[in-house]
């Protein structure tokens, strides 16, 4: 049996976040702490059996120093602030449409829509644009 590409993520994730805890010499508690989630939550992701909310990843990325859009990722969720680009942009609205429709594999449907994401942010930065 294969593993699903979600509980492959949640591993891939649990892994990150145990991995870079541990090199920072942070307890669960503390993490736990600075997340403002019980110790038990952490534990579950560590162990790849819980995906933390999109707050929680915002939380978890300043508490263990990682790159935010990085943990998005490996959630295999999209960042607020893209999912927020995509609502006010029809379209921006209509490319990631027709990338749901035409890609099936999840993660590779994720990188697309980051490189498009990071494409439109490059765009508005050259023109000044915001």
């Amino acid at each position: 049996m294969g593993m699903s590409s979600s509980s492959y993520s949640k591993k891939l994730f649990g892994k990150t976040v145990s991995n870079k805890r541990k090199s920072l010499k942070l307890t669960l508690q503390q993490v736990a702490t600075m997340c403002g989630v019980s110790t038990n939550f952490v534990s579950l992701i560590e162990r790849g059996l819980k995906l933390p909310s999109e707050n929680v990843i915002v939380k978890l990325s300043k508490a263990l120093e990682i790159d935010e859009n990085e943990l998005f990722r490996l959630a295999g969720k999209l960042h607020p602030q893209v999912i927020q680009a995509i609502q006010d942009h029809v379209g921006l609205r209509e490319l990631f449409f027709e990338v749901t429709k035409t890609v099936k594999d999840e993660s590779q449907r994720q990188e697309l829509f980051e490189e498009v994401y990071n494409v439109y942010l490059d765009f508005l930065k050259r023109h000044n644009i915001r």
